[in-house]
């Protein structure tokens, strides 16, 4: 047989027992922090890492810097971003694509593929060969901090089949897939950015839930896999040991049982998930231990490396563990096409990577509107009908902000300015009239607007711009409940449109006659819920998640996605 890793045998057999070690670690780089960051990842560079990890900043500069750091790589460098919707979760002036729910919502693989090539596309254009997605956590907990709206549902066939539609579409553009967070990150209530979440489900529960999509994923050659910073008593009950630290979880369970043979990468190793809990002089060493191939973010690699040398030298560590995990880092490098390294085009860059953008957004929007409640009342004659825009002028609390403010620095996702595009497309069909409220408004204010609201036949009430995290309750506030109270008892009917997480839904105490749920604030779902109230389209979305709140069993079960 032929054997076809020619370039990384001959860059394997180059690299000393020290370079090898640092090929293992890929760092954290930013395209926004000026000259004084640049040198400290030059200086990485020099040590000989094997990969670098972006975060935010702007494309151009981004490009301008893998240029740079690939051209004084003795070895190349793959290079990784965690783009879950796209370059627009880190990258400023990059339209954003559609988060996970939103996509679990059209119950399309079809189209979950399309955004993974798209997001493909945007990636290679940019230099990128690793995406840290898709993620593959069953969020079977509505107040999952960490996860939530980044799972594609509740339902463990429907993420694994969304999950595999995305990797596909990534590595059909060459983009290495990182499915994560092994063995499933997606019942826990504690956000591992700030401390170690413990699950206390049974190792046959975890094994036939939680793992379900990383196992259909391994089946279908997924490139990488991220490991969780969550404590899985059942299948390691040592203290303080998360599964990205456990060799019962890692070397035995992802790799030798479910016989996954590609790239295991740790997530975060300055994550509060493993550095309270870790001492840092321990954390490389017991990433290995534990089977991982990449070691990301360690806080300082000089001394990870000094204290691998050393375990080495006492015989807790072997060099054949750090060679084997180099050597299969190699060979990935060369299948992303390293080995014929070529320099980014700056030309229109951001042009190009935002190409396709507007059409595909609106696909989905169209796919996932979904009518919980009250399909009857539509379409409506929007002439007899008034609209109240809740929230549409207001700020967009992305999802690493606002309301996360924690998560900023981690994170550094900016606060965007969205249009209402929903109202405007109403008034162009006459609608009666149109009233706003901001999120933040008295129950006096909308008193002011009351008595002219009762005047019309229906009400389209629509809410925006609210959290897309459970912290503080997706920012809803007390007054904004009892103003949605108020509404019901005006008299019209009414039409509830939610441009949110439908978990939302759990927090809110109403009784509308129709509830339209379009999963998040962006133009794309507003224009397409309007088509919908207007009869333009079929609602056919499917909720991906189970809902608490009272609804019609009936209707609510046919419309979930289980």
């Amino acid at each position: 047989m032929k054997h076809t890793n020619i370039w990384a045998d001959q860059i394997f057999a180059q690299l000393s027992p020290k370079q090898r070690i640092a090929q293992l670690f890929h760092v954290k780089a930013l395209s926004n922090l000026g000259e004084e960051h640049t040198q400290e990842i030059l200086k990485l560079i020099e040590i000989g890492i094997g990969g670098v990890s972006f975060f935010q900043g702007t494309a151009p500069k981004q490009a301008e810097l893998t240029n740079l750091y690939q051209s004084k790589a003795t070895v190349p460098l793959l290079i990784a971003i965690d783009a879950e919707w796209g370059l627009a979760m880190r990258l400023d002036n990059i339209k954003p694509l559609p988060y996970n729910m939103t996509l679990g919502a059209c119950d399309s693989p079809e189209l979950v593929e399309k955004i993974g090539e798209k997001i493909g596309e945007q990636l290679r254009t940019l230099g990128v060969h690793i995406n840290f997605a898709p993620v593959s956590d069953i969020n079977n907990n509505p107040d999952n901090p960490v996860i939530n709206f980044r799972s594609f549902g509740e339902n463990k066939e429907k993420v694994a089949q969304n999950a595999l539609a995305y990797m596909r579409g990534l590595q059909k553009k060459g983009v290495l897939a990182v499915a994560k967070h092994f063995p499933g990150h997606g019942d826990t209530a504690t956000d591992s950015h700030l401390g170690l979440p413990i699950i206390h489900h049974s190792g046959e529960r975890i094994s036939n839930l939680e793992m379900y999509p990383f196992q259909e994923l391994i089946k279908n050659k997924i490139g990488g896999i991220m490991t969780a910073h969550i404590q899985i008593p059942s299948l390691d009950d040592s203290p303080n040991t998360p599964a990205t630290l456990s060799p019962k979880i890692i070397q035995k369970i992802l790799k030798e049982e479910l016989h996954f043979e590609g790239l295991v990468f740790t997530d975060a190793l300055d994550m509060k998930g493993i550095a309270d809990f870790v001492k840092q002089e321990e954390v490389a060493i017991r990433a290995i231990e534990a089977g991982n191939d990449v070691l990301l973010l360690v806080r300082d690699v000089e001394i990870a490396i000094a204290h691998i040398q050393e375990a080495i030298q006492t015989g807790r560590l072997h060099q054949e563990q750090i060679d084997k995990a180099c050597y299969k880092q190699l060979v990935a490098k060369q299948n992303l096409g390293l080995d014929q390294l070529q320099e980014i085009s700056l030309d229109n860059l951001e042009e190009k990577l935002n190409q396709n953008i507007d059409n595909l957004c609106l696909e989905v929007a169209r796919k996932n509107s979904t009518v919980l409640k009250g399909a009857n009342l539509l379409p409506l004659d929007v002439q007899k009908a008034a609209s109240l825009s809740i929230g549409a002028d207001d700020q967009v609390p992305t999802p690493h902000s606002a309301s996360n403010l924690k998560d900023i620095a981690h994170h550094g996702i900016a606060v965007q300015k969205q249009e209402n595009l929903f109202q405007t497309y109403l008034k162009s069909k006459k609608i009666g009239k149109t009233f706003q409220l901001s999120r933040f408004s008295s129950t006096l204010e909308f008193e002011n607007i009351s008595a002219e609201l009762a005047q019309f036949d229906f009400l389209i009430v629509s809410l925006h711009n609210l959290g897309m995290k459970p912290t503080e309750n997706f920012g809803i506030t007390e007054n904004l409940k009892k103003i949605l109270q108020k509404l019901s008892e005006l008299g019209p009917k009414i039409v509830f449109c939610l441009f949110g997480n439908p978990y939302i839904l759990n927090q809110l105490d109403i009784s509308f006659e129709t509830v339209l749920l379009a999963y998040q604030s962006t133009v794309y779902q507003e224009k397409a819920a309007a088509e919908v109230i207007l009869g333009e389209n079929l609602p056919t979305g499917k909720l991906p998640v189970r809902l608490n709140f009272l609804f019609d069993t009936q209707t609510n079960h046919e419309n979930i996605s289980h």
